[in-house]
């Protein structure tokens, strides 16, 4: 289902930089809004995920450092039955929201993020 939705929001938006290109530009300018749009659509349908890693500035975890975390994450894969993650990462600066026993502790609402 979130795949058809994806699917749907991506030809709408291409659709709509189409209709705005030929509004503004004519046939000519509706061609090349054609273009960028299914340039922007393939970019961030393959390249999403790396972004959003980018823009939190996540960082791989590998097992040695973080055993404890890369076999945790197995053995829930095997419970739910998905295949195993190839990669994990993890947010800079969120180690002191987590406690001895792993529990997340709550965050208080902050206005500002430092960064």
């Amino acid at each position: 289902m979130n795949t058809l939705k994806t699917t749907m929001l991506m030809a709408l938006l291409m659709a709509l930089m189409v209709a705005l290109g030929g509004v503004f530009g004519g046939h000519t300018s509706m061609t090349i809004m054609l273009i960028i749009a299914v340039g922007m659509n393939f970019f961030s349908y393959w390249f999403s995920d790396s972004m959003v890693l980018r823009m939190y500035n996540a960082q791989e975890i590998d097992r040695s450092s973080a055993r404890s975390s890369t076999d945790w994450s197995r053995k829930l894969a095997r419970k739910c039955g998905t295949p195993d993650a190839a990669r994990l990462h993890h947010q800079r600066g969120c180690a002191e929201r987590i406690s001895r026993r792993g529990a997340i502790r709550p965050m208080r609402p902050s206005p500002l993020r430092r960064g």
